[in-house]
């Protein structure tokens, strides 16, 4: 073989070798890349499940404080909201019971069977007063609606049977239905 014919053989092993080796790099460039997408992907997968805890992480006590103001609110609404139907359950004590002569009549029959040396009323209810506790001083008092406030001779028995006192003692059984019918009228239940 000749100096040519060696040079010629040499070239063309040369060539075969760097396409060998270029078709390998080639192949491992590949596999490389392939190997880097999915690494990427997971690490990628990873950060987004990551970010996602840490954000279900701030986001239950923000949520949680939001649901105590909420709470607080709607405490302090229907606060306010029994205040107000209180105010306005008194204002109707006012409208009526001074024309009512049974109405009067029966809070007298609840009374027990003592002298009453001084009774309270309302301005428009004297005259009842009078007829049904003849031998008592009379006291006309406009924060009386309907019925009356007793207090026996001896000034140690004193009786409130007014309506306001009524209203009074029966609110906390009353206002729970009430402020249910009120919410439910209002499609806030």
């Amino acid at each position: 073989m000749g100096r040519a014919e060696l040079i010629a053989s040499l070239y063309r092993e040369g060539e075969q070798k760097a396409r060998e080796i270029w078709r390998q790099a080639e192949a491992e460039a590949t596999r490389l890349e392939a190997d880097g997408e999915r690494t990427l992907k997971q690490k990628q997968t990873e950060a987004e499940s990551f970010q996602a805890r840490l954000i279900a992480n701030e986001q239950r006590p923000v949520l949680r404080a939001g649901e105590r103001k909420a709470r607080s609110i709607q405490a302090k609404a229907k606060e306010e909201l029994a205040r107000e139907l209180y105010r306005l359950a008194r204002a109707c004590l006012d409208q009526a019971p001074e024309k009512d002569d049974q109405l009067f009549a029966a809070l007298v029959a609840e009374l027990p069977s003592l002298r009453w040396q001084r009774v309270r009323v309302n301005p428009a209810d004297r005259i009842r007063a009078e007829r049904n506790f003849p031998r008592a001083e009379i006291i006309p008092d406009p924060e009386i609606f309907g019925g009356m406030e007793v207090i026996d001779e001896s000034g140690r028995i004193r009786v409130d049977n007014s309506l306001q006192k009524r209203l009074e003692r029966a609110w906390p059984e009353i206002l729970p239905g009430l402020l249910d019918a009120v919410l439910q009228k209002e499609g806030l239940r």
